[in-house]
């Protein structure tokens, strides 16, 4: 058996699921899942479903971690009670209407209290979820909150920017799920449609990390 498998199978039980119960939730087959846990698969498809499925991370269940712990989530602050503290961060751009989930960087748009997270970080900012690819993480309308000096972890969801070619070109990004480093690519997901991305290190830059996000 492989240590992933070891360690799928091991957690599965511990949450009292069948192979059969499992499969239902991440949308496979039972026998998928069996040859999982008995070392015939070694990295499915669906490795990040398993994994919040069974509430640990994919770095964890491939072994590249000792940690169960799942990847910090961003934390949801209520539209209708925020805790906000007392300064105030810039929103910046807005959907792009060129590229439904394009968003614009380069210009303030409009001003939001902070959340205590951010409340001491330099070059903090919002922006508002403009299309529907990372659905069902993040929806149209509502206000992520970034943190440009916190470095990504594997399972972070970032803002990404494409470099400009030249100065007086916009400066737009997109929402996507950080995966790590693969030979000389940065590794991306995209949820709605689910699309894996590579990029070289010199094509983007990740603007900063998603700490927060207010449902409309």
């Amino acid at each position: 058996m492989s240590l992933l498998g070891e360690r799928i199978r091991t957690l599965r039980k511990e949450r009292g699921l069948t192979q059969a119960a499992l499969a239902e939730l991440v949308g496979m087959r039972q026998q998928s899942i069996q040859s999982i846990e008995s070392g015939i698969a070694y990295r499915p498809r669906k490795l990040f479903e398993i994994s919040i499925a069974l509430g640990t991370s994919e770095a964890f269940l491939l072994g590249e971690s000792s940690d169960p712990s799942p990847p910090l989530q961003p934390v949801t602050v209520s539209a209708e009670k925020p805790e906000l503290g007392g300064s105030k961060l810039p929103i910046m751009g807005g959907q792009s209407q060129a590229f439904q989930d394009q968003i614009w960087l380069s210009e303030k748009v409009g001003e939001v209290p902070t959340i205590p997270v951010l409340e001491s970080v330099p070059g903090a900012f919002a922006v508002y979820v403009g299309g529907t690819s990372m659905e069902p993480r993040y929806f149209p309308g509502e206000l992520i909150y970034v943190d440009p000096v916190r470095p990504p972890s594997r399972g972070d969801f970032v803002i990404v920017q494409i470099r400009r070619s030249s100065e007086d070109e916009a400066v737009s990004g997109f929402i996507r799920r950080f995966c790590g480093f693969e030979g000389k690519s940065v590794m991306f997901q995209q949820f709605n449609p689910r699309l894996e991305e590579r990029f070289p290190p010199d094509v983007i830059l990740i603007r900063g990390v998603i700490v927060g996000c207010t449902k409309p």
